[in-house]
């Protein structure tokens, strides 16, 4: 069993040149490929998405990929621009500090050898071949990467299952060899003390539809009122501790799923309205997801150029991306840095409501 998460790290190098890679996969219905590549390496885009899928099946993959020559300081030449800038600051810096101590300064060759980016080695030709051959090689070894961290942790959860299903094994066995009515479960069960009770319902739903199963917890927790009302909501119970205090109400829920309806606490039900309600009212949910991507790297504080360049689109189709959303979310009339501002401030905003 392989786990849909992991990543992977890989080198390549064919003489001076080093591409180095790097890959995550989250889980995803289809093959979803996302890529961060230097301007040098866009023209192999092609061969990226290629590769990827002959040989993984699906998931969300973000390659990221960086380039490295190895120079000779040798090669490095003096730059005449960045010199003559280096001198006038230098100059500057010299004369202030004269008129603040009244001491004279005088510039050294020390001090304009620390004038950053005073050397510069020219870029060489780098071979197509070249850089195809290094990339492909940095792909192949972050696969591998990949691959192994996902059948480790793909190991790591068949184990885990295997732990969680020896305790629920012995209900179901118990359920199978004698169906009662109806099936009474804390949603935390030994082992792990998670959600062993909401999965107990959803495996005696296919094995004993006709068993009811009322689930106890402690909190209104709404992803598992959906997942235990999923495959359908008859013989099956969601009540909160709380409210069964009194056993004539666990009572009265016991029968009515046993003759096949369902109960929900009124506490889920607030919580469940509340989250839909939240998830309409969301300025950013007439965004796509193109546009929510978008704006997600805008947040970063990025510029169009660096936008762009991290979603592999064009400067073009970014701008039409962030006018599209600066119209969804009814900023038309500000100035583009305003909008910016409280187009991000919106996005934080219901990042931290969510």
């Amino acid at each position: 069993m392989l786990s849909m998460t992991g990543f992977g790290g890989g080198e390549g190098t064919i003489g001076p040149i080093t591409v180095m890679i790097e890959l995550r996969s989250v889980n995803h219905r289809f093959l979803d490929v996302s890529l961060k590549l230097p301007g040098s390496l866009t023209a192999f885009e092609g061969d990226i998405r290629k590769f990827l899928k002959d040989n993984v099946a699906r998931g969300r993959v973000t390659v990221s990929a960086q380039l490295q020559l190895a120079r000779d300081p040798r090669d490095a030449g003096l730059d005449p621009d960045r010199l003559a800038q280096g001198l006038t600051m230098v100059r500057q810096a010299a004369q202030d500090l004269e008129k603040a101590t009244g001491e004279k300064h005088p510039v050294t060759l020390d001090h304009l050898l620390r004038v950053p980016d005073l050397f510069r080695a020219e870029e060489p030709d780098l071979p197509a071949e070249d850089l195809q051959a290094a990339l492909l090689e940095a792909m192949t070894r972050a696969h591998q990467g990949l691959m192994k961290m996902k059948e480790a942790e793909g190991k790591a959860l068949v184990d885990e299952m295997r732990q969680r299903l020896t305790t629920l094994s012995g209900l179901l066995a118990a359920v199978e060899s004698d169906p009662p009515d109806v099936v009474l479960t804390d949603i935390r069960m030994p082992p792990t003390g998670t959600d062993e009770g909401i999965q107990a319902a959803v495996l005696l739903r296919e094995s004993n539809p006709d068993v009811g199963v009322v689930v106890l917890s402690q909190y209104a927790e709404p992803a598992y009122a959906l997942v235990l009302f999923d495959a359908g909501t008859e013989r099956r119970a969601y009540l909160l501790k709380e409210r069964v205090a009194d056993s004539v109400e666990l009572v009265n829920a016991i029968r009515q799923v046993a003759a096949g309806g369902s109960v929900v606490d009124p506490k889920v039900v607030d919580v469940l309205v509340a989250a839909k309600t939240r998830a309409k009212e969301s300025p950013l949910a007439p965004l796509t997801e193109r546009e929510l991507e978008v704006l997600a790297e805008i947040a970063q504080g990025k510029n169009n150029a660096a936008v762009a360049e991290s979603l592999v689109l064009s400067v073009r189709a970014v701008e039409k991306h962030i006018n599209s959303l600066f119209s969804k979310l009814g900023l038309t009339e500000e100035t583009d840095t305003s909008r910016r501002v409280k187009a991000v401030l919106l996005y934080l905003s219901a990042q931290e409501g969510a």
